[in-house]
């Protein structure tokens, strides 16, 4: 439960926005911490390194994601979407917005930009 809990309400915003990778880690620690925290003011036993549990199940591990990693691909997927459907709404925002002289991979960030 805690993983399915965990990683779906980082989902909407690791997919518009590039957090920063301090955000990235707090966001892991308190998984963690959760996950290892204390009762009764006893520490948790550590049955696995959070390496080994965010391995992927067949691997042997719990499949927790890399939060970082998992921004980023959500991002690179919103690239794609701009690039593979430019008729779409959003696509033409996008590009009205932050890319309309140049290409997406051109373009540079601006001030405003989030």
């Amino acid at each position: 439960m805690l993983k399915a809990v965990s990683m779906a309400m980082p989902t909407c915003a690791v997919s518009c926005f590039k957090l920063p990778r301090k955000l990235c880690k707090d966001i892991t620690a308190s998984m963690a911490n959760y996950w290892w925290g204390e009762t009764d003011g006893k520490s948790k036993i550590h049955w696995l390194s959070w390496k080994k549990m965010a391995m992927k199940k067949n691997e042997g591990g719990l499949g927790f994601k890399d939060i970082e990693a998992f921004n980023k691909t959500l991002l690179g997927k919103q690239i794609w979407m701009v690039l593979t459907k430019p008729n779409l709404l959003i696509s033409k925002v996008l590009r009205a917005k932050y890319f309309p002289n140049d290409s997406i991979f051109k373009c540079k960030p601006q001030k405003n930009a989030s």
